[in-house]
């Protein structure tokens, strides 16, 4: 489960952790219409940074060493809408596992 263990989550510690939190509730309740974070990444983020923010987002949903079905599809829904290619999402999250 994503939120099981708030201890685990206050360990990560980054910045975008907001950002982050943003695009997994957006992905969770998504009924068709983005929200203007995506288009922020998408318009002000490079390539890498948005790859960054997807490793940091995989150890979201790593933290708890739990990967529900549910949460690696969030990940790989948010790689599409910020364009980053499958086989990148999936390398970076074999890398970080």
């Amino acid at each position: 489960m994503l939120f099981s263990k708030k201890d685990s989550i206050d360990k990560l510690g980054f910045p975008e952790f907001d950002i982050a939190l943003r695009l997994m509730f957006e992905m969770a309740m998504s009924d068709g219409h983005l929200d203007k974070t995506i288009k922020k990444i998408n318009d002000t983020y490079q390539k890498e940074e948005k790859k960054e923010l997807l490793r940091k987002l995989w150890a979201l949903v790593a933290v708890d060493k739990i990967v529900d079905p549910y949460e690696e599809g969030l990940y790989f829904q948010i790689a599409d809408l910020i364009y980053v290619e499958r086989a990148k999402a999936n390398q970076i999250k074999q890398e970080n596992s």
